[in-house]
């Protein structure tokens, strides 16, 4: 009974219990329910957390913002690129990420791992060069199982591995060692790559089943090749050839030389050779004997891939069967083959082989992936570099093939390779602000993984992938003679293999890229071009100037220029030997003088060290400068960019203000930094010493004509300078034109008419009264309010260069009042919601892209085709205006391929107007060709026949180049002499002086933010309104 009782107790004790945790549980799900839907109320979003908030609700769990491949784990209400703070902290992270990185340079330890006694000291070139660069150099033999270890746990910078120069030796750091890496901390060769790349029989197996990619299926990387003895492989190549094939054999031995034999090459013959055997038919022979060509690639990342080619290599002559017979330079190459191909072709073939080395190591890093364990290494790639020697052979149609991948030699490597080598890898140039830029403008497709990520995104960046980004910008101020093959702007052409490296991949390997947390190539390779559009598209603006690595001469930020610019620029360059230094070397770095060719008496104020800004006045006649400076010894003046020439060279100088800029570079550091800028304002006084206003009653004058100079005859068959016409003052020619008809086209002959005191004198004469005059009819010139009128519900296409786009300003201005809005964009724009109270809209695309080699250029027709889909729909009526034309680039070619495009769009009813040529290229400035009378001719009648197509085509035409060769000499700011146009900042302190006043400003009641000035661009721009609206 007791017991019974006992037992009812404790049952009833129990459900007391369960009752009571049932009730607390209620509760404590209601409070829960109740706070939740407190906060939903009170906090709709979380942009008004503040950081405090925003980091705890990171900690709870309450906001996921980890992103595998591309996609958003978000867990409540979307974190948006705005929310408060991020921005700075942003900046914190970069600036972080970039102190770690910098941890080298206050070591400065550099230890190399020479196992069998290559360098015997460290006085090689590499230790030369990093000692030079203030790095210390330590040289051991025997690194013992713990030693690696324990060094990763010291601070040091680097250690260059001799072991890795060898295939097939052993490692320098063991594969633990390898993954406690510090971030700063670089090993100079990559895990894995021998077994893919490097070894010769690997090499062949990669590049074997890299020929059954799509992509590669029509433009194979290398030649047949096979791994001997192997029977059915030797027989399967020797039956695919011909008596055209050349057979090159590498032996099993890795300091064997490559060599090479004729037809006489049996499949038994075949099958006794030990190595691997490469056949290449009609192949290019030079002095009948077969051409090996050496480049230096540069790795610094291998996932996500960053590499580089060194403008230094050689091409090596080879005797059939007798090894080698000379040794050129890539510049005799160059030499030699432009004798017997275009300069088209040339480039080309460079070209090809700067893609070659990219698709080569796309490859590479894909089939390293499929390695667990190199995977993991992989994903600490920022520690590993390797400079690779990439050996290529060219067929008779100058199509390049790879042949091998070595690891290079210390004795053997060009001294420039070295030292830029040391420089790109160990540099320390500060790229946050730039990095911090670029982050935030594209903040809403870019996110940035524990500041702000959301399904908006596009991606969102890890630390690591942070670390590439900054290290990305870092190397590419610190290029020297490298060129960066990837990632670039031009990117885009190798989505087709990397689609399908992709889809050749397992699903094993998206498992392990997803339990690793790291992205390759592929997935980033949209962002990354990108991000390099916007870091070059900076860099064009004049920050980080970019060098054609293979033929040394500068490219600028002008626009424009022909396709063809001299292979040797050098005779285009005024050159000088550097100014001396002064000799004080404990003296610290100073300007100590700017000169310019030709003196000027208007330098002020006087030169001293501590004035940074200096203001010099030349008159018309001077057209083109030098400009250089004096330092103390350890430093530089550098004109226009911190990379730039140190020395003497010419720069033009516009009509008007012309900024240069001069940097004193301390060179004596370990990583050359900018120690103070000065700046120079160039004046460039306008062709009239006429200042007075002109009156036709009380100015002496009789009337001139001008259709070309006499410094530069392009037309023949004219007369030069100002001619006297008929009509004795201004007053008598104004009312000789009343009663002419309007022109029927925008290429109506004429000339530019003013009153001079004396025809024969064009000092004498009043050029700011100059007016392009057809000779038979005149332009219809609308007023502001007309061409508001006129342009109302229509759509304008402008396609084209600088030129063009500055037309378009002209008439953005005109047609708004006001410019409030202007950039130098090199792509697509548009301007609609702003434009004529919303009623115009105007479009512009850049074409070409100058600075391409010829077979990157976009083809015209698809990019036309492009542009007009991007900007559809399109009215089939005169409401669709498109405007084409540039400087010197368009062909009668073009001028069909848009009668083609826009027929096979259905708009064969749009207006479309032609642009002729332009004047420019008359200057002697690097990096441009400066045609000669000859050369100008040419344009000239290449000018004719665009016309004569254009009007064949039924366009309306608008030739400019008539316009611009009579006044060349009166060109604007820019370094192609091909500017007849400005936009200036009104809220500058500067003003340029406009050769006529712009009507444009008549009418506003308050000045706007920019204007276009330019009496000869203004002229042009008005009769192509004119034709707008005829």
């Amino acid at each position: 009974m007791r017991m019974r009782m006992s037992t009812v107790y404790l049952v009833r004790r129990t459900l007391g219990i369960l009752v009571v945790i049932l009730v607390l549980v209620s509760l404590y799900w209601n409070y829960k329910l109740h706070a939740t839907k407190k906060k939903q109320f009170s906090q709709p979003s979380l942009e008004s957390l503040t950081q405090r908030d925003e980091v705890s609700a990171l900690k709870k769990g309450k906001i996921s913002s980890h992103k595998n491949r591309g996609t958003t784990t978000t867990k409540s209400a979307v974190t948006h690129a705005t929310t408060r703070g991020a921005p700075t902290r942003l900046l914190q992270k970069l600036s972080q990420l970039e102190a770690r990185l910098n941890q080298s340079h206050a070591v400065s330890m550099i230890i190399f791992h020479d196992p069998e006694n290559v360098l015997r000291s460290k006085d090689s070139l590499y230790g030369l060069s990093l000692e030079k660069q203030g790095y210390k150099v330590k040289v051991v033999s025997n690194l013992s199982e713990d030693g690696p270890d324990s060094m990763i746990s010291s601070s040091w910078s680097g250690i260059m591995c001799y072991s890795q120069r060898q295939s097939g030796s052993h490692p320098c750091l063991n594969k633990k060692s390898l993954t406690k890496l510090k971030l700063h901390q670089k090993v100079s060769y990559i895990p894995g790559l021998d077994k893919i790349l490097i070894l010769p029989d690997k090499f062949c197996y990669t590049m074997s089943a890299a020929h059954h990619l799509p992509a590669l299926t029509s433009s194979p990387l290398s030649v047949p090749c096979s791994v001997s003895p192997s029977k059915s492989i030797s027989e399967k190549v020797f039956k695919s050839l011909d008596n055209s094939t050349l057979f090159l054999i590498k032996p099993s031995e890795e300091a064997s030389p490559l060599i090479t034999f004729t037809r006489m090459l049996t499949v038994e013959r075949m099958l006794q050779i030990k190595g691997v055997l490469h056949a290449i038919r009609h192949p290019l022979f030079i002095d009948s004997q077969p051409v090996i060509i050496k480049v230096y690639v540069l790795i610094t990342s291998m996932t996500p891939l960053r590499v580089f080619r060194h403008h230094d290599g050689s091409a090596v002559i080879m005797t059939q069967d007798k090894g080698i017979k000379e040794t050129w330079t890539l510049h005799q190459l160059d030499v030699y083959l432009s004798e017997s191909f275009s300069a088209n072709d040339v480039s080309r073939a460079w070209s090809q082989v700067d893609e070659m080395i990219v698709k080569s190591l796309m490859i590479s890093e894909s089939s390293l992936l499929g390695d667990k364990l190199k995977m993991e290494l992989l994903s600490q790639s920022s520690n590993f570099f390797h400079l690779l020697e990439f050996y290529f052979t060219f067929n008779s149609s100058l199509h390049p093939f790879l042949l091998e991948v070595k690891p290079t030699l210390d004795g053997s490597t060009s001294p420039d390779v070295v030292r830029d080598t040391i420089q790109l890898v160990f540099g320390a140039t500060s790229s946050v602000r730039h990095v911090h830029e670029m982050l935030q403008k594209e903040n809403k497709t870019i996110g940035v993984e524990g500041l702000y990520c959301s399904q908006q995104h596009k991606i969102c960046l890890d630390d690591s992938e942070l670390v590439y980004v900054i290290e990305n910008h870092r190397q590419a101020t610190a290029l020297g003679r490298f060129k960066k093959l990837y990632p670039t702007s031009e990117s885009n052409k190798y989505q087709q293999l990397l689609d399908d490296l992709v889809s050749s991949d397992d699903d094993s390997l998206d498992s392990r890229l997803k339990t690793h947390k790291r992205r390759s190539t592929p997935q980033l390779h949209s962002v990354l071009t990108e991000m390099e559009s916007y870091r070059e598209g900076f860099a064009s603006d004049g920050d980080v100037p970019h060098v054609d690595q293979r033929k040394g001469y500068w490219e600028t930020d002008d626009d424009d220029y022909p396709d063809k610019i001299s292979p040797d620029s050098s005779s285009n360059v005024q050159r000088q030997s550097r100014p001396k230094c002064n000799e004080d070397s404990s003296a610290d770095p100073v300007l100590t003088a700017i000169y310019i060719d030709p003196t000027s008496a208007d330098f002020t104020p006087a030169f001293t060290p501590e004035i940074t800004e200096y203001d010099v006045t030349f008159p018309f006649d001077v057209a083109v400068v030098k400009i250089w400076g004096a330092t103390t010894c350890g430093s530089e003046a550098r004109v226009n960019s911190v990379t730039g020439t140190s020395g003497a060279a010419n720069y033009s100088v516009g009509v008007g203000w012309n900024k240069f800029a001069i940097h004193l570079v301390d060179t004596s550091l370990a990583h050359p930094s900018v120690i103070g800028t000065y700046n120079i304002n160039i004046y460039r006084r306008g062709r009239s010493n006429q200042h007075k206003p002109f009156s036709d009653s009380a100015t002496t004058h009789e009337m001139c004509s001008l259709k070309q100079d006499c410094d530069l005859k392009a037309f023949p068959g004219l007369p030069c300078g100002p001619q006297k016409i008929p009509e004795k003052t201004m007053n008598e020619f104004l009312e000789s034109r009343v009663d002419l008809p309007w022109c029927e086209n925008g290429d109506a002959p004429g000339s530019w008419v003013f009153p001079c005191a004396n025809c024969s004198d064009p000092s004498s004469c009043f050029w700011r009264e100059a007016k392009w005059t057809p000779d038979s009819c005149t332009h219809n010139i609308l007023s502001n309010k007309d061409a508001k009128t006129c342009l109302a519900s229509k759509k304008i296409l402008f396609v084209g260069d600088s030129t063009n786009r500055g037309i378009m300003y002209y008439l953005m201005e005109k047609i708004n009042g006001s410019l409030q809005q202007w950039e130098k964009t090199h792509s697509m724009k548009v301007y609609s919601s702003a434009l004529n109270d919303g009623k115009t809209s105007v479009s512009f695309a850049y074409y070409p892209q100058f600075w391409l080699p010829p077979d990157r250029k976009p083809v015209f027709l698809k990019a036309l085709q492009h542009l007009m889909a991007r900007f559809m729909p399109l009215t089939n009526s005169t409401d669709t205006i498109l405007v084409v034309g540039g400087v010197q680039w368009l062909l009668p070619s073009h001028v069909i391929a848009i009668k083609t495009t826009v027929s096979s769009l259905g708009l064969g009813g749009i207006k479309v107007i032609i642009k002729t040529l332009g004047s420019g290229f008359h200057l002697p400035v690097p990096g441009f060709v400066k045609l000669n009378l000859e050369g100008q001719q040419k344009v000239a009648q290449r000018n004719q026949m665009v016309m004569k197509a254009a009007r064949t085509a039924g366009f309306e035409v608008v030739d400019t180049h008539a316009m611009t060769v009579a006044r060349y000499k009166e060109f604007l700011m820019g370094k192609c002499g091909c500017h007849f146009h400005k936009v200036v900042d009104l809220r500058s302190h500067q003003r340029e002086d406009d050769e006529i006043p712009s009507t444009l400003l008549n009418t506003m009641d308050s000045l706007p933010r920019y204007h276009v000035i330019g009496p000869i661009n203004s002229a042009y721009s008005e009769i192509i309104i004119s034709r707008m609206c005829s």
